[in-house]
C-alpha cells in the first residue's frame, strides 16, 4: 500500500526488493507529499541518474514506514525497500553566497539581426519593408512562384531547365545606432560572394570572406571600422535577383552589445552580467554560450533554480535540462554556470510583419547553490 497526495505511484517487485517509483506531474506544481509504506523492512532512494543508492529518511508508524517529502514540479523519487536498509539522514544543506553579478565569457560573437529595410528595385525606391515581405514582392512583380513548401525547389529547377534569367537588381538598405565603435565588426549575410555592401554611403571592399561554424550558408565580411560614426548608420546590400534567388536577414557580429529598439542599438558591452534577462543586458539576439563565473569554497553541492532560461544549464560541467531544475556539482574554488542558448532570438525573433518579439533568456532567477555537509 502506498500513500501519497496525488503523485503518481508504480510498484514492482525485484530480487533485491520491492522498487516504489513516484512523480509528481507538472499540472500539480510543488506539493508536500506524505508517502506511507506497509512494510517491516527498510528503505533507501536510487538516483535515476547515476544508479547511486542513497540513504532517505522515514519514521515507523505501525505497520508503515513514512517518508514527508516536498516535490517539485515533474520530481521523481524511486525507493528501494528491502532487508538491512536502516533509516538514514539525508545530507544537511545550507545556502551558499553568492554575488550579485558575475564575470562572464561567451563564446561566440555577439549579433545584431538586420530584417527590416529600405528597399529598391533597379534602383526605384519601394518604401520600408519585412525582408521576407520584400522578397515575395520581388516575386509578384515578375511572376515569380513565392517561396512556399510546395514549390520547385531552385536546385532542381537549374538541373532540369532552369534558367539564368537576371529579372532585376535590389537594394536593401538597414539603418542601426551606435552608442560606441567596436574595435571589429563583421557583416554576417547569405551568398556574400555576390553581395555589394555600402556602408553609411561609402563602398566596402570585401576582401577575403571568412567562414562562420554557425552556418556554412554564412560569409563573413569585414567591415571597416573607421566607417562607422555615433548615431545613425546605414547598411546597403545590393544582389542581383534571379528566380532562384533568396533574400534573406543578415546580421552584425563582434564584441559589442546591443540595446533592443527601433532601431537597434549598439553598445558597449557590459563588465559583468546579473540574474534576470539577458536581453537587457546586451545580448538579446545572443545564441551561443554565456558562462558565468565567481568564487566559491570547495566542496560538494546542489544547484537548484525555478526557471531555465536557456536549452541547457552547466553548472561545473553537471547539466540542467529538465524539471526538477536540480544538479549536484562539486567546486574546487570556482563556480561556472554555463548557459546554453537557443537561436530563437537570432533567427526566429520576427512575425510576419518583421516585428521583433524576444524570448527572454538567462539566469532568469538568480541560482540557489546548497553547499552539502
Amino acid at each position: 500500500e502506498t500513500v501519497c497526495c496525488d503523485l503518481i505511484a508504480v510498484r514492482r517487485r525485484t530480487e533485491e526488493g520491492m522498487l516504489v517509483f513516484l512523480l509528481n506531474p507538472p499540472e500539480n506544481g510543488a506539493v508536500e507529499a506524505e508517502i506511507a509504506i506497509r512494510t517491516d523492512k527498510g528503505c533507501c532512494k536510487l538516483d535515476l541518474r547515476t544508479g547511486e543508492r542513497e540513504p532517505v529518511a522515514y519514521t515507523r508508524r505501525g505497520d508503515r514506514i513514512v517518508i514527508k517529502r516536498q516535490f517539485a514540479r515533474d520530481e521523481e523519487l524511486m525507493l528501494l525497500v528491502g532487508e538491512e536498509l536502516p533509516a538514514g539522514k539525508e545530507s544537511g544543506m545550507e545556502p551558499a553566497a553568492l554575488p550579485e553579478t558575475f564575470s562572464y565569457t561567451l563564446n561566440e560573437p555577439n549579433f545584431l539581426v538586420l530584417d527590416n529595410a529600405e528597399y529598391a528595385i533597379d534602383g526605384e525606391p519601394q518604401g520600408s519593408e519585412y525582408v521576407l515581405r520584400i522578397d515575395e514582392a520581388v516575386r509578384d512583380r515578375f511572376g515569380l512562384e513565392r517561396r512556399n513548401n510546395e514549390m520547385i525547389q531552385p536546385w532542381f529547377r537549374k538541373k532540369f531547365g532552369g534558367t539564368d534569367k537576371k529579372y532585376c537588381r535590389v537594394t536593401l538598405t538597414y539603418a542601426f545606432d551606435a552608442e560606441t565603435i567596436p574595435g571589429e565588426i563583421f557583416l554576417m549575410t547569405e551568398d556574400a560572394e555576390k553581395t555589394d555592401v555600402v556602408l553609411n554611403g561609402a563602398p566596402v571592399e570585401k576582401g577575403e570572406i571568412l567562414p562562420t561554424p554557425i552556418d556554412n550558408c554564412f560569409g563573413l565580411i569585414r567591415l571597416p571600422g573607421n566607417r562607422l560614426r555615433k548615431g545613425r548608420n546605414t547598411l546597403t546590400l545590393g544582389t542581383d535577383f534571379y528566380a532562384e534567388s533568396n533574400l534573406e536577414g543578415s546580421f552584425l557580429c563582434g564584441a559589442f552589445g546591443v540595446r533592443a529598439g527601433d532601431p537597434d542599438t549598439i553598445v558597449a558591452l557590459p563588465e559583468k552580467l546579473a540574474a534576470g534577462d539577458l536581453c537587457l543586458q546586451g545580448l538579446p539576439y545572443y545564441g551561443g554560450t554565456v558562462t558565468l563565473s565567481c568564487p566559491l569554497a570547495a566542496g560538494e553541492y546542489l544547484a537548484e533554480t525555478e526557471d531555465l532560461g536557456c536549452a541547457v544549464m552547466k553548472v561545473n560541467g553537471s547539466p540542467i535540462a529538465f524539471p526538477p531544475f536540480r544538479a549536484a556539482f562539486r567546486s574546487v574554488g570556482e563556480l561556472d554556470v554555463a548557459l546554453v542558448m537557443t537561436r530563437n532570438n537570432l533567427f526566429g525573433c520576427s512575425d510576419d510583419t518583421g516585428k521583433h518579439t524576444l524570448r527572454p533568456q538567462g539566469l532568469m532567477k538568480l541560482l540557489k547553490v546548497l553547499h552539502k555537509n
